[in-house]
């Protein structure tokens, strides 16, 4: 368990991970195993605490549920950056944000 802590404490095996997830998926959604794709990628799932029921397929979850927690993320460490990071100061912010609002 010490070994993967220690392994996610660096920021460029999160953006490996990903790259590695995203080249399985379109592999697999591109290959004789698309149709099992497709069943999972549109399980439903449902959800009920009480009177409140949720039932979404897996789709809708990744694509509202996990998009939210990932911009929120990015938030997070752009406003680290911008506290105590390279943009710290008003010079090294400028071109980021010009370049942000003319995106």
């Amino acid at each position: 368990m010490g070994q993967i802590v220690k392994l996610f404490q660096f920021e460029r095996i999160s953006g490996v991970l990903l790259i590695v997830a995203i080249l399985l998926a379109l592999a697999a959604a591109n290959s004789p195993l698309a149709p099992i794709y497709n069943v999972v990628h549109h399980t439903p799932i449902h959800i009920r605490l009480g009177p409140l029921v949720i039932d979404e397929p897996l789709v809708r979850w990744i694509n509202e549920g996990l998009m939210v927690l990932f911009f929120v993320l990015v938030g997070l460490e752009i406003k680290r950056h911008f506290l105590e990071g390279h943009l710290s100061t008003a010079k090294r912010a400028a071109l980021p944000a010009i370049a942000a609002l003319g995106g």
